[in-house]
């Protein structure tokens, strides 16, 4: 049951992930597309080739840009936002419990 609980957040995880990039590309077109490729080129050459100098400055050279594309994103940005007004309703809900249960 466990196997199949792991197998279905993965499934999640892939369906969304889709679907966050369908977004990207439907509001910025495929410019990102080609860097991403690029970059998980340069991280497949660098584990490749992992055992030499230049597979290892590939593999961080990809991984670095990786992380700048992902950072890039609008969909990216938009989840960072959403994460913030839904953190920033929790605070406010604990503080009116708060302010609530103080006798006068």
């Amino acid at each position: 049951m466990l196997n199949k609980m792991k197998t279905d957040y993965m499934g999640w995880i892939f369906l969304i992930g889709i679907v966050l990039l369908i977004l990207e590309i439907s509001f910025k077109g495929g410019g990102l597309l080609f860097s991403l490729a690029f970059s998980i080129g340069l991280i497949y050459l660098g584990r490749k080739f992992s055992k030499r100098t230049i597979g290892k400055i590939l593999f961080f050279i990809g991984i670095i840009s990786l992380i700048i594309t992902v950072l890039n994103m609008f969909v990216f940005r938009f989840f960072l936002i959403a994460i913030l007004i839904y953190l920033l309703l929790l605070y406010y809900q604990s503080k009116k419990i708060l302010i609530g249960s103080i006798p006068f």
